[in-house]
């Protein structure tokens, strides 16, 4: 397994994870064809995992779509996809550019998907956003914009968000595992789970 990460909109972490001649991706803040260029001809790209529906990690789902993906997502961030006003592109005026599409699968919290040839672990973690998950793969977490680097995610962007909930989530599941984790968060530099554990200001509030 190798993981490669691209910046894509708003300086949004696009992972695109490896494994032999098959591909997912971790968000879709760059196009397929950027993907592509990275991989290689060689390489099928089968997946796109959302971590939770903005738009700056959806912005390129249709795309890969239309090219073959399978695109995941909670159901609770569902609507998302279909609407400007949920999902941020109007906001910060994407609008016109997002490309409305529906998800091909709906992951739960709890569930092991295995997808090209990679076994995923999905935790619902809800707070950033309502359908807000994490993704386990091997000894990596990738969590989208729930957790950062001496941060956490924002609770202040419309009627699906919660600061209460985000924090629950941060420390009744994610601070809870045993195993110290490389976190690969939806904006930013990567981070281990022990440090944040020990250092994160949400500890703290």
């Amino acid at each position: 397994m190798k993981i490669i990460r691209l910046r894509g909109i708003l300086d949004s972490n696009t992972y695109v994870i490896l494994n032999g001649n098959e591909a997912i991706c971790i968000d879709a803040g760059v196009s397929y064809k950027d993907c592509k260029e990275t991989l290689g001809n060689s390489v099928r790209i089968v997946a796109v995992l959302l971590t939770h529906g903005h738009f700056d990690h959806c912005f390129y789902a249709k795309n890969f779509q239309e090219n073959g993906a399978k695109i995941y997502i909670h159901q609770s961030d569902s609507e998302m996809l279909n609407s400007a006003s949920k999902n941020l592109s109007a906001h910060f005026d994407y609008e016109s550019e997002f490309s409305p599409l529906n998800a091909d699968y709906y992951v739960q919290d709890g569930e092991n998907l295995n997808i090209a040839g990679l076994k995923i672990r999905v935790l619902h973690v809800p707070g950033h956003s309502g359908g807000s998950v994490a993704y386990i793969i091997d000894n990596a977490m990738f969590c989208g914009d729930t957790l950062f680097f001496n941060s956490y995610g924002r609770t202040d962007l419309g009627s699906n968000t919660s600061y209460t909930m985000l924090k629950q989530s941060i420390i009744e599941k994610i601070f809870t595992l045993d195993v110290n984790y490389t976190i690969y968060s939806g904006h930013g530099q990567s981070t281990m789970l022990k440090y944040e554990k020990e250092n994160n200001p949400i500890n703290n509030e």
